[in-house]
């Protein structure tokens, strides 16, 4: 078995400790166990703009989550 193969076969036993990182969150009306962070970004780190107010601040939601426990979302799709 090589490095890649061994890697595809430990990912679900040691992607993340559950106990202590994850939540259970729903993505896709799918129910699943992840690490989710979440953070306001300054408005100078982005171009979102609400109305005619430009500098707005975004609140940003990163997900890890293993591959074969997430829906299928297209890039940039929510939910």
């Amino acid at each position: 078995m090589n490095l890649k193969d061994q890697m595809a076969a430990d990912v679900g036993a040691v992607f993340l400790n559950r106990d202590e990182f994850a939540r259970e969150i729903e993505l896709g009306g799918v129910r699943l166990e992840a690490v989710a962070e979440c953070r306001v970004e300054p408005a100078e780190r982005h171009d979102f703009q609400i109305n005619d107010f430009a500098s707005v601040n975004a609140v940003v939601w990163e997900i890890h989550a293993a591959t074969a426990d997430c829906p299928a979302l297209s890039p940039g799709e929510s939910t």
